[in-house]
């Protein structure tokens, strides 16, 4: 039988979650799949349940393993894989029972090296919380490293030569395996496509390493970053993906900067990698070891004031409204209006002016989009407003 995907699950001490995820895995409507299950060394029931559920299906196959890191246990499941393309799935997240067919097909279609699907992010109950989309225009490289796309290697299938002819490996013993990792695969990548529909479900786990920064997590993201800056390196292509590389860096600076106590630690580090030498006449050592959040969109900021554009719509009234609004006021650039999202259905409202007057103000105009979640969203929606009303930005 020839295996179409081959879904490889990293597991640790997975015992409340593995047997719902692993069934969302048995039950898809694409049968011709093998399920790596890779143990990584759990002390808890996780050994007995997955070699009860082993004898049920013959797709399944188990590896069990010394604890020796997530990254570890990706690398090990690919390494045994006999599919045409590979599937990662955390031990707690679901997926939809359409989804690797749906994916699969696509593959198929285009020819794909990469496939990548929307996906919800759900609490214990499996509850949407929130939903993250993925535009067909932020499919390449440059999107991967500036995390337009978001890191994960869940929510994506590879060809399987792309681990192999590359020499691609995760990281090992870091909580971001996949931050350091992914972006390898989206460069050597030729053809990268998306499938718009939400098939894969992500806990969102409040006890776990991504919403709880300590110490040793800052450590964990420098090395992922100085690991993606290597690599840039060693392929020669630094100086033309160096803006994109920045934005990297500053949203990463936006995670660890939450936790006001890491403050120092933080800029510690910043001056063991010494990222402020990267060369832009827009980023300096005073700027990344300022202590504010939102350190992407000053940099943005700033990049405009440089390029001489003296005016903007801003998108979105948050958290982070305030701190643009500031600091616009001191770069001496105008806010002509604020565009906003009214209900479910995304549909645009606007906080001043009318619909004429924005019909005017906006050819030709900037808009300054706050959002990390539904940026590819946004972006599209935007279009489609200024398409409709025969705007050109």
């Amino acid at each position: 039988m020839l295996i179409k995907i081959s879904v490889v699950i990293p597991a640790y001490n997975a015992s409340k979650y593995i047997v719902e995820c692993l069934d969302s895995i048995i039950k898809q409507s694409l049968q011709d799949i093998e399920i790596i299950v890779v143990n990584d060394g759990s002390i808890d029931d996780t050994k007995s349940i997955l070699d009860a559920l082993a004898l049920e299906d013959k797709r399944l196959k188990i590896i069990h393993q010394k604890n020796q890191s997530v990254g570890v246990a990706r690398t090990n499941g690919v390494l045994v894989a006999q599919g045409e393309y590979i599937a990662f799935v955390d031990s707690d997240d679901t997926i939809n029972e359409d989804m690797l067919k749906t994916m699969y097909e696509k593959a198929q279609e285009k020819n794909s090296d990469i496939v990548v699907c929307n996906y919800n992010r759900v609490d214990a109950k499996g509850k949407i919380l929130s939903k993250a989309y993925f535009s067909e225009k932020y499919l390449d490289f440059e999107a991967s490293l500036s995390l337009k796309i978001d890191p994960p290697t869940w929510n994506k299938i590879y060809k399987k030569e792309l681990f192999l002819d590359n020499n691609i490996h995760f990281k090992e013993r870091v909580f971001c395996e996949d931050l350091a990792t992914t972006m390898e695969l989206f460069f050597f990548a030729k053809q990268i496509d998306n499938v718009d529909a939400y098939l894969y479900n992500y806990f969102i786990n409040p006890n776990g390493a991504s919403m709880n920064i300590t110490q040793k997590n800052v450590d964990h993201i420098f090395i992922a970053l100085e690991t993606n800056k290597l690599f840039l390196q060693k392929q020669g292509v630094m100086e033309v993906y160096q803006h994109s590389f920045i934005l990297r860096i500053l949203q990463q600076l936006d995670v660890m900067y939450s936790n006001k106590e890491l403050y120092t630690y933080v800029n510690k580090k910043l001056q063991e990698y010494s990222y402020f030498e990267i060369q832009s006449q827009l980023i300096s050592k005073e700027f990344l070891l300022k202590k504010s959040p939102f350190k992407q969109f000053e940099y943005l900021a700033l990049k405009m004031k440089k390029e001489g554009i003296s005016s903007t719509f801003i998108y979105g009234y948050g958290e982070a409204f305030s701190f643009i609004e500031e600091l616009f006021s001191q770069l001496n650039i105008e806010i002509l209006g604020v565009i906003e999202s009214i209900d479910r259905k995304r549909k645009l409202s606007y906080r001043y002016g009318t619909l004429e007057h924005f019909n005017k103000e906006l050819k030709n105009a900037n808009i300054f989009v706050m959002s990390v979640d539904y940026v590819n969203e946004i972006n599209d929606m935007i279009n489609v407003f200024m398409n409709s009303n025969g705007i050109s930005l």
